[in-house]
């Protein structure tokens, strides 16, 4: 198995890493237009996968306990506007009692992977790998604060509770860790209930969204995924969509973290052979050259006129590049193409050094 550590080195700053993501990482069934994935969590940090894309919701689960029904906390992936919900006091198997919860029913969408086996799985990932980290990235949950508690207590000391601006953590601060990072409606939701020191972070996007800050207990992104859900040309419609994004990104603060979205998910036709078409031979060459498009338009801002990319100390300055790869079908194929793109900010830093700042038309 690769891993970052190995590639990238312990004293690298995870703002300089590029890695994959798992886009909607629990939804490994379902029909055409709902699922994403194909391996559950275990496979897919095997097969590269640092960032797991999470929405958590509660679904019915079978039987009774102690004369309650069950529900089980489980991934989702549904629209909005079909999905509905009502309070109900439900036995959560993750958590040992019962609870009155906000229960979830969809229609055109699938609810996945139940949140104990993916955090079970998260955690014995570390355990046995322990150089390695992930993070688990929670948006759009029902019952946040059942949702905290589960990762808290099912987590145990696998869970990452140093706080801190994790942008600029290294892999040696990060490794044998699950992260995980909360939206700000997430921290919201549960309040003071859960913080950083138990293991909740916070997660934040700064397209669209507050300023950059350097006290920051969590991970700070520029980035935006997703295409119409009824679109005619996804890709071409997701390539142009993340060509701007990622030019945009410059103007942002040079130590957060771009979030570049290779996905395809819409309602007309079957998500996976939509995802298939987009892996084709000619199809990587543009996933390369849209995610290094974003990083030399931010090498030469960075650069505004300078001969050389270091500071007058010899360190490399820091430059904003597209950190986090999100894919659906996420396996070892894929993401050893993500991997390989640390090696392309490498080379592409090194020609800027010679004065050189033109991509090769052959990546």
């Amino acid at each position: 198995m690769k891993t970052y550590y190995a590639l990238c080195g312990g004293q690298t700053p995870l703002n300089r890493v590029v890695m994959a993501g798992s886009h909607d990482a629990g939804i490994t069934g379902g029909k055409w237009y709902a699922r994403t994935q194909k391996h559950d969590i275990k496979h897919q940090a095997k097969a590269g996968v640092r960032m797991f894309d999470l929405r958590i919701a509660a679904a019915t689960g079978s039987g009774s306990t102690g004369g309650v029904k069950n529900a089980e906390l489980r991934a989702y992936h549904a629209d909005g506007a079909a999905k509905s919900t009502e309070t109900k006091t439900r036995f959560v198997q993750e958590l040992g009692r019962s609870v009155a919860l906000d229960r979830s029913s969809i229609r055109m969408g699938a609810f996945g992977e139940t949140l104990g086996d993916m955090l079970g799985q998260a955690k014995a990932f570390v355990e046995k790998h322990t150089t390695e980290f992930l993070i688990l990235k929670f948006d759009k949950c029902l019952n946040w604060e059942l949702v905290a508690e589960a990762c808290v207590t099912l987590l145990g000391n696998s869970i990452y509770k140093g706080g801190g601006n994790i942008n600029k953590m290294t892999l040696d601060q990060l490794k044998g860790k699950v992260i995980c990072a909360f939206t700000p409606t997430g921290l919201t939701a549960i309040g003071n209930n859960f913080t950083a020191a138990d293991g909740i972070v916070g997660i934040t996007n700064l397209n669209g969204g507050p300023p950059w800050r350097d006290a920051y207990d969590g991970i700070q992104y520029y980035g935006k995924g997703g295409t119409s859900l009824m679109g005619l040309r996804a890709k071409t419609e997701n390539r142009k969509k993340q060509t701007k994004l990622m030019l945009a990104g410059i103007n942002s603060h040079p130590e957060a973290m771009g979030m570049m979205y290779w996905t395809t998910t819409g309602l007309l036709g079957s998500i996976k052979a939509r995802n298939d078409r987009m892996w084709k031979a000619s199809q990587r060459v543009s996933l390369v050259r849209t995610w290094n498009n974003g990083l030399r338009a931010s090498i030469d801002s960075q650069l505004n006129g300078l001969q050389d990319p270091f500071d007058a100390g010899g360190a490399l300055l820091k430059t904003f590049m597209p950190n986090f790869v999100m894919i659906d079908f996420a396996d070892s194929d894929k993401c050893d193409l993500i991997l390989d793109l640390n090696t392309v900010g490498a080379q592409e830093l090194a020609r800027v050094a010679k004065h050189d700042v033109e991509l090769e038309d052959s990546l």
